[in-house]
């Protein structure tokens, strides 16, 4: 059995002549869609088709004052027309009344900060505070001024981000050309940093950016790259820009790999 919305049986109780149910009908729609023109056209339409002008003109009325955003040519609007017409109006019968409403009235509240800003704007970038493989300790405000590629990888067991690591290791030097630090973060003690640092298949002594320990996964929870029911860190990265805003992200089970499109994402991003 086919379920036809209402405006469409109404036309087809009309169409069959069957005009009594299809006004019936006709009004159930528009008493169903307050404010809705098109089963009020179609209403229109089926009551001028039985010879009812006082009432088809009084709700020809009621259509007019809500159809500044109407499609005229579209033909239920187009049917109407003689109505229209016969109102003295012109071919063009639409309301020049802007549909938002002309006042909030007397409680116009005074302050809308509240719900929100006009325009987004990208969060703070929570704070951090890691230990770089050097013993020497960084936070974001020591990077404050200079953009950040924070990478949230977990550790050197794990083959997926040590492939992570050696494919931005290509584009580490593009990075800092583009004024961006590379700032890889591993849930692991001092000791064990160098071992991912073994691992770095360039052909060098090691990645060329600095590794950080964060031992306790503060970080990793404060960026919400974290499983709180497995509990355990996940693979994150995130761009931070100069004023310490985060600018894109990415956390999940596996690390974000194409790191192609990271550099040109960071730099169109960064640019605006």
């Amino acid at each position: 059995k086919i379920k036809r919305k209402k405006p469409a049986l109404a036309m087809l109780h009309f169409k069959y002549g069957e005009k009594s149910k299809a006004k019936e009908i006709a009004l159930q729609a528009v008493n169903d869609g307050k404010n809705q023109v098109l089963p009020l056209a179609i209403y229109i339409h089926i009551l001028e088709s039985m010879g009812d002008q006082s009432e088809s003109e009084k709700q020809f009325r009621i259509l007019q004052n809500q159809s500044s955003l109407i499609d005229i040519e579209f033909s239920p609007f187009t049917r109407v027309l003689p109505i229209a017409k016969r109102l003295g109006e012109t071919e063009n019968w639409r309301t020049n009344k802007s549909w938002r409403g002309e006042d909030f009235g007397d409680n116009k509240p005074e302050k809308l900060n509240h719900l929100g800003p006009l325009v987004y704007q990208p969060p703070s970038a929570p704070g951090f505070d890691l230990l770089c493989e050097d013993g020497t300790r960084a936070s974001l405000e020591s990077f404050s001024g200079k953009p950040v590629l924070l990478i949230f990888y977990l550790g050197h067991n794990c083959e997926h981000c040590v492939e992570q690591l050696n494919n931005i290791t290509p584009f580490a030097e593009e990075f800092e050309n583009s004024g961006i630090e590379i700032v890889a973060v591993g849930p692991e003690q001092l000791s064990e940093l160098a071992k991912a640092h073994n691992l770095c298949s360039s052909g060098e002594e090691g990645f060329p950016f600095k590794l950080y320990s964060d031992l306790e996964s503060g970080s990793f929870k404060d960026y919400r790259s974290y499983d709180d029911f497995e509990g355990m860190p996940l693979h994150g990265v995130f761009l931070i820009d100069k004023s310490s805003k985060l600018r894109w992200m990415d956390v999940g089970p596996e690390p974000f790999q194409d790191i192609k499109f990271l550099l040109r994402e960071s730099k169109r991003l960064l640019s605006m």
